[in-house]
């Protein structure tokens, strides 16, 4: 008797706490990976990067975590808010992504970890009360295949957009006119997105005022050249965007990166200015941006890229109303 408890106290048991942090950074170390393969192998930026990942991440952590009281729900969430955050340590670390880039994603990736955390606690009370929790590690491992097997299957495909912005100016269009056309350049951004890193122009100028001219626009991040398709003075300006540069400036500790999906994701089609003069001889100017993606899910995306694409709109377009209500 004595020397079965002499044994059983010899045997090495890896302590709560440990296991817990050791499983929370095997968790972390799968899901940074697949963000590795998806992303700068595949070049796919879809569902299961911004969805697949964030929810296995918590449903992971709750099969896997070791608490040293009952389990509840709360210890399940605590360690997917953990995963995650090593996750962004790791990404950080291994220049994946940038600081701005792993903010924009926060409102989708943590209420996903926490509905994966709520599913993997649901799932291993179910499998403690049969008995059967040693199927928690088949159940993971099981699910790394399917994780990016829709966007192999599958790539993300472009969705087209337009989006238009109104804007009136105490001024007639013959004065509106010449800096629709050409601003030079533009004073330094105040908004919080332009200033974080966000792609926007910072220099417009048309040195052949007409159809087929070209018209250049420099961006933050690079040239972007455009060339005239419609040329009406006083009423209409169309181009088609012949380039879009990358689409930001990402930052880490290393600096400035560069990450798969700066370009090739977000592309600009065409542009137009329609001046359109009202009865008290004020102008109104409607800008419209016809643009594309392909980073989902896009319902979440398409507001990122709205509110830019709105904020980009009022930049040009408030420096113009600057100039020509000068001259009034």
């Amino acid at each position: 008797m004595g020397s079965m408890d002499k044994g059983k106290s010899n045997r090495f048991e890896i302590p709560p706490a440990l296991g817990g942090f050791l499983a929370l950074m095997v968790v972390a170390a799968v899901a940074g990976v697949l963000l590795w393969v998806a992303g700068e192998q595949n070049a796919q930026y879809g569902e299961s990067v911004f969805c697949g990942i964030p929810f296995f991440v918590g449903f992971a952590t709750s099969m896997f975590v070791r608490p040293r009281q009952r389990l509840t729900y709360w210890t399940c969430a605590q360690g997917a808010l953990w995963a995650i955050a090593f996750v962004c340590i790791g990404i950080l670390a291994f220049s994946i992504e940038g600081i701005v880039c792993i903010l924009m994603a926060a409102p989708i990736v943590i209420p996903l970890a926490l509905l994966g955390a709520g599913v993997g606690f649901g799932l291993r009370q179910y499998l403690i009360r049969r008995r059967d929790q040693h199927i928690s590690v088949a159940v993971v491992v099981g699910l790394f295949p399917l994780l990016l097997s829709k966007e192999v299957r599958q790539p993300q495909q472009f969705v087209e957009r337009v989006e238009s912005t109104e804007i009136t100016i105490h001024a007639a269009p013959e004065k509106v006119w010449p800096y629709v056309c050409s601003l030079g350049t533009l004073p330094a951004p105040h908004e919080v997105l332009f200033r974080a890193g966000i792609a926007h122009p910072i220099r417009i100028d048309l040195p052949q005022p007409w159809v087929g001219g070209k018209r250049f626009c420099r961006l933050s991040t690079g040239d972007m050249p455009e060339v005239v398709e419609v040329f009406e003075p006083n009423r209409r300006l169309v181009f088609r965007v012949l380039a879009t540069p990358p689409t930001m400036k990402e930052t880490s500790p290393y600096g400035e990166i560069r990450t798969a999906h700066l370009t090739g994701y977000y592309v600009c089609r065409r542009g137009e200015f329609k001046l359109e003069r009202l009865e008290n001889g004020d102008t109104q100017v409607i800008g419209t941006s016809w643009y594309a993606s392909r980073i989902a899910p896009d319902p979440y995306w398409a507001l990122w890229t709205e509110a830019i694409v709105d904020q980009v709109h009022r930049r040009v377009m408030d420096e113009i109303k600057r100039r020509a209500e000068r001259l009034r």
